[in-house]
């Protein structure tokens, strides 16, 4: 196996992820007030909140982004708990976008996004260079993407890699694991479905495994709202922690049916990147379909412990 090319897989993921903050951050800045404001103006029901939390988190491209700004804004008392919660929901199916997006391997656009990014940042004007910063950084993305899925190439090479992602299709709840711990140490589900797209682009992962992990970064997505709420008041943990048992709840029910998940996915393309994307969205609106009428439910369950 070799290292070296490994090594620059890895450096190209650090440019994935760089790439990833850097969008984010360029959109919040040129529309993060705008986003603040949008919300408290506009969230309602818990239906209305969550079709909210799915555009803002398509807008924003990161659902940890709108979590922190939803727990921001009950803790300041601006939103009820019930509409924080039906927000964040939101951003569950709004983050499936951003793979969406990925899985078409448009690593061909990295460069005339950069130089597009480039042109931009000269103009005097300060919306253009927020929205620059966000096209330099997707751009970023693209490059990493395609860098991270030839630098792991050559782990097909070695049996330990090989056997550890097979057992994770065979075995869902190992690859949920894996998925979680990972999400929670990168603090971002999108890094760890970069590095799954680039598995998944050279035949390195099977959709099982792949699907399992994906799962598992889900639920890892929940630990940057849990610590963004810490030292704030009850509501805004409360809301953190209804969050995480809503997508404990949606993992709990498909992990019984995982084959036929695995099934519907394969059915839905013809490509394994645009298998788990999809996925990925099927999941997560699922989930909001059934547990969305039950967050009164999940609300009275987390502010009685």
């Amino acid at each position: 196996m070799s290292w070296l090319k490994v090594g620059r897989g890895l450096g190209y993921l650090a440019l994935f992820l760089l790439g990833i903050q850097e969008m984010s951050r360029g959109l919040n800045r040129y529309a993060g007030n705008k986003v603040q404001n949008f919300l408290a103006r506009h969230a309602g029901s818990t239906l209305s909140s969550f079709l909210l939390g799915f555009i803002v988190t398509v807008l924003l491209q990161s659902s940890s982004l709108t979590s922190v700004i939803v727990v921001g804004l009950i803790n300041a008392g601006i939103l009820s708990l019930e509409q924080g919660v039906g927000i964040i929901i939101g951003a569950n199916l709004g983050t499936t976008i951003t793979l969406q997006i990925l899985s078409f391997q448009w690593h061909h656009l990295a460069l005339p996004l950069i130089a597009l990014a480039a042109l931009m940042s000269l103009i005097p004007h300060r919306g253009w260079k927020y929205c620059s910063r966000a096209l330099f950084g997707l751009g970023l993305v693209f490059m990493g993407l395609e860098g991270i899925a030839a630098g792991l190439e050559p782990l097909r090479e070695s049996p330990a890699v090989y056997g550890l992602l097979t057992a994770a299709g065979r075995r869902p709840l190992l690859g949920v694991g894996a998925g979680f711990l990972l999400t929670a140490m990168f603090q971002s589900s999108s890094a760890v479905s970069g590095v799954l797209l680039g598995l998944a682009g050279r035949g390195l992962i099977t959709l099982p495994a792949a699907l399992a992990i994906m799962l598992g970064a889900d639920l890892g997505t929940c630990i940057t709202a849990l610590l963004a709420s810490l030292g704030m008041k009850a509501n805004a943990r409360l809301a953190a922690w209804a969050h995480f048992l809503f997508n404990t709840c949606t993992l709990l029910l498909v992990l019984p049916l995982f084959r036929y998940f695995v099934w519907l996915a394969e059915f839905s393309a013809d490509q394994l990147p645009r298998q788990m994307a999809n996925a990925h969205f099927l999941y997560n609106l699922g989930g909001a379909l059934v547990l969305l009428p039950l967050v009164p439910v999940f609300l009275r369950i987390v502010q009685a412990k």
